[in-house]
């Protein structure tokens, strides 16, 4: 679950483990520690200038994790399991994106909003639809192809 965790928050450049005030494990009574559920992603996710770098592979405890070469391997070998279903992601969104697009655009008409007034770093607010989305997709692949790369090297 740590390893699936990380994935989900690198993949889509959410840093908020990188002051933790968001980040969420449980654990059943007499079980493991389990790493979700994922949680805040509003205004810091799909940044282009977090593409090519690792966004929390620092955080919390993930830096000592990584020092671990089991946990290494955990994340070599899930990202090898995985890998194609993270390459069909950018045709999920599009699929989506074509159903949810008369809705944004009524939620735009009722609940006009800038990057400046939502206290944004991404800036999507200030694109259209199909720019942010494009922008989503193109973020996402860059930071798919960073991963492969560095995990690999790992």
């Amino acid at each position: 679950s740590f390893v699936d965790w990380w994935f989900v928050y690198e993949l889509s450049m959410n840093s908020e483990p990188n002051h933790p005030k968001s980040s969420y494990m449980h654990k059943d009574r007499n079980g493991v520690l389990v790493a979700g559920p994922v949680w805040d992603f509003d205004w810091n996710t799909y940044v282009p200038s977090k593409t090519n770098s690792f966004t929390i592979k620092n955080a919390i405890y993930y830096g000592r994790l990584f020092s671990d070469p089991v946990f290494v391997t955990l994340v070599k070998s899930r990202w090898s399991s995985q890998k194609a279903n993270f390459d069909q992601i950018p045709n999920y969104i599009r699929t989506v994106a074509a159903k949810i697009k008369a809705s944004n655009d009524i939620d735009k008409a009722m609940w006009p909003m800038s990057a400046a007034s939502a206290g944004s770093v991404n800036g999507d607010q200030d694109m259209t639809f199909d720019e942010a989305i494009e922008r989503m997709i193109s973020a996402y692949e860059t930071k798919l192809a960073f991963l492969d790369t560095e995990i690999e090297k790992m």
